[in-house]
């Protein structure tokens, strides 16, 4: 039996699944070490990076960024970038990470 990597985010929960596998695997005489085969996705951490930076906040409050319930978030999504166009290249770095 081959077990390869696995390719997460953050979430604690993956941990969890990790551990779980761990386990099974030991059942069965099988080794598996959950920290060494866990890989965190390096887009979703580029994705926090670039957060951080532009906005210089807790990344927690931006998780839900983007996301849009209805068209008139997505409107004001729009409006507010274009806005951001305007100040100059950190703001189009802004855009470019949005």
């Amino acid at each position: 039996m081959k077990i390869g990597y696995f390719t997460l985010d953050n979430a604690s929960n993956n941990d969890t699944a990790l551990v779980q596998i761990a386990a099974y695997l030991a059942e069965r005489g099988i080794k598996f070490n959950s920290l060494e085969r866990r890989l965190r996705c390096f887009g979703y951490v580029i994705n926090l990076v670039v957060k951080v930076l532009l906005w210089d906040v807790n990344t927690e409050i931006l998780e839900g960024f983007g996301n849009f319930d209805t068209l008139e978030d997505q409107v004001k999504e729009i409006l507010e970038l274009l806005e951001w166009r305007k100040q100059g290249s950190q703001s189009k770095l802004r855009n470019i990470a949005v």
